[in-house]
């Protein structure tokens, strides 16, 4: 279906992405001003509107919708949806390069995506899965979405999980937290999703509204110059001085204005809005970019596997946005001056200019600064992973030994337990925090630390037999009865 360049997106930037998804959404009978209630109360929630927002704590959750890497990966599977979304919708691709790159990631970085883009993405994720049932009736309703009911479709199936209060790590789903804890979250939403503002009875714009005509103002064959325009130029036609001829039958009023505005004060507006455009999209490209850079220094956490081919392609797509960003600045400007101030034609130049920035840059590898860097986040994945292994070989070890000593023991008889009690010997079982084991000692018998017993450093002590023992403990923080021993030698 043709694509309606009305929509808006909030940057009040026509973005490919949202329209498409706007235009299906529109066809199926959708009520987009609820989509753009749900959409920026979630995105006032969770980041107070930033889409290039990074999760405070360093965690892994980016955008205006916190969309998360890592484990969960939220992040794979919500541009998984918008992109099976359009394949299934579409036989012409909206063009949005940038999202066909970061979606094509193991772990894509939405802050990377322009701000519409990220609007469809977070739009698709809801319309599948567990949430569709819910987000379609608010959509599809002939009702506003009250407060409590996005509420409810945040928590349940974005959001998902909360922090239990009085608690460091205990977290609870929507469904199964208490009204307490349920009316305390719901106070935090009120405050930070600005959805009080959405009283009845007011008007709410939609990306359909922002470009209108008032029919009352149209005469059989004239536009006065008293029509509105509602757009990011909101010049009236009465300060332009100008009466548009709309004789002509046959086409629509919109192409008789195109028509006939050339050469005239809506021409130059025109123009005003493309070099505009343009300027936005450049340096929207060029932040892109930079943040590209930065999210590649980043450390990654430790646990979660470096893909180094994706990160490199990701540096590469920074580069490249960068570099062809500034490419098309320059051929957009010399373009339009070197045609006479032919707007049209200079982006035309930028654009190829950028195509071919962005395709010669990729031609390169990565610097060596880039190399030491990724090389670091590998070895430190690396370690991670062989310290995790050598623990949990550690305790299965411990166990094992564990498990043989108590079927040993079980095994003697009474006066055998009596003989290993008294000849001496490891003690296996659970810590002093886990319980410990109940056992029996007798006077004269010396216990030493169990962190003295892990320290496998060798030692040269001189001394008694008691003043060895009680240097041992001592030297693993423990108590030093029968001090007077030396060491000689440690290493």
């Amino acid at each position: 279906m043709p694509h309606n360049k009305n929509h808006i997106d909030p940057a009040k930037k026509y973005n490919p992405m949202r329209t498409a998804m706007y235009d299906e959404l529109l066809s199926r009978g959708a009520d987009t001003t609820s989509v753009n209630i749900i959409s920026e109360a979630i995105r006032n929630m969770e980041s107070g509107g930033n889409y290039a927002a990074s999760q405070k704590d360093g965690g892994p959750a980016r955008g205006a919708y916190q969309m998360e890497m890592g484990a969960s990966n939220h992040a794979k599977t919500a541009t998984n949806r918008l992109t099976n979304f359009i394949n299934a919708n579409f036989d012409t691709k909206p063009k949005d390069k940038t999202f066909y790159q970061v979606s094509k990631q193991a772990q894509p970085n939405v802050s990377y995506l322009q701000p519409g883009t990220q609007d469809a993405v977070f739009i698709a994720d809801m319309m599948y899965g567990d949430s569709a049932k819910d987000y379609q009736n608010l959509i599809y309703g002939d009702d506003k979405p009250t407060s409590e009911q996005v509420f409810e479709v945040w928590g349940k199936h974005h959001k998902k999980k909360f922090k239990v209060p009085g608690t460091k790590n205990t977290m609870v789903s929507f469904d199964n937290m208490t009204k307490e804890h349920k009316d305390m979250e719901f106070k935090k939403w009120q405050d930070r999703s600005g959805m009080k503002k959405y009283q009845s009875g007011g008007n709410v714009i939609t990306p359909d509204d922002l470009y209108q005509i008032d029919a009352n103002q149209i005469n059989s064959n004239v536009l006065t110059t008293t029509g509105n325009y509602y757009g990011p130029f909101s010049d009236s036609a009465a300060q332009m001085g100008t009466q548009i001829n709309l004789d002509a039958v046959g086409t629509s009023a919109q192409e008789q204005v195109g028509e006939q505005a050339g050469g005239s004060a809506l021409g130059k507006v025109a123009d005003v809005a493309a070099v505009a455009m343009t300027g936005m999209e450049m340096v929207s490209d060029y932040s892109s970019g930079v943040r590209g850079y930065k999210d590649f220094y980043k450390d990654s956490p430790d646990d979660i596997a470096y893909d180094k081919k994706s990160q490199t392609t990701m540096l590469k797509e920074a580069r490249a946005q960068k570099y062809g960003a500034a490419a098309e600045g320059v051929g957009f400007a010399l373009g339009t001056i070197l045609t006479g101030g032919n707007v049209a034609a200079g982006r035309l130049i930028g654009n190829i200019a950028e195509f071919g920035a962005e395709a010669f840059s990729k031609l390169f590898g990565v610097g060596r600064k880039a190399k030491r860097h990724m090389r670091k986040q590998q070895f430190e994945h690396m370690t991670y992973l062989q310290g995790e292994e050598s623990k949990a070989s550690y305790e299965a070890y411990k166990e094992k030994q564990a498990k043989q000593i108590s079927e040993y023991i079980s095994g003697l008889t009474d006066t055998g337990k009596i003989a290993y009690a008294e000849l001496g010997g490891m003690l296996y079982g659970p810590s002093h925090a886990e319980g410990g084991i109940p056992i029996e000692v007798e006077g004269g018998e010396f216990i030493v630390k169990k962190s003295a017993i892990d320290d496998n450093k060798v030692k040269t002590i001189t001394g008694t037999n008691r003043q060895i023992a009680s240097k041992i403990n001592a030297d693993a923080g423990g108590k030093n009865p029968f001090p007077g021993a030396k060491m000689n030698m440690y290493g």
